[in-house]
């Protein structure tokens, strides 16, 4: 049995979807040196349905070269947008002249 937990300590929150890899045995990928033929290396893919994420955003994913433009998986909605702002600065100054900070 596998289980998984996703986690966030923010305002994130996901809607995913799990999926196991079929097949995956290992005499298909050729590996002599593993002894028990029953070890399955399948995986397990990930698949986001809806949510809405910060830090990082998250786009929507599309296939490139098998059907291109299919949705792999959804973006989420955006928490936060962040900005950048820069106060007015000085210019021109000699480095030894004080500047009053007021």
């Amino acid at each position: 049995m596998v289980g998984f937990v996703l986690a966030d300590s923010g305002n994130d929150y996901l809607s995913v979807d799990v999926y196991q890899e079929p097949g995956g045995k290992n005499e298909d990928v050729g590996t002599g040196d593993i002894d028990s033929k029953d070890l399955n290396l399948s995986t397990f893919i990930f698949r986001t349905r809806a949510g809405a994420t910060s830090c990082p955003y998250e786009d929507e994913i599309v296939t490139q070269y098998y059907k291109p433009g299919t949705v792999i998986s959804e973006k989420t909605l955006q928490v936060e947008i962040p900005e950048i702002a820069v106060a007015p600065s000085a210019t021109d100054v000699p480095f030894w002249f004080p500047l009053d900070r007021h």
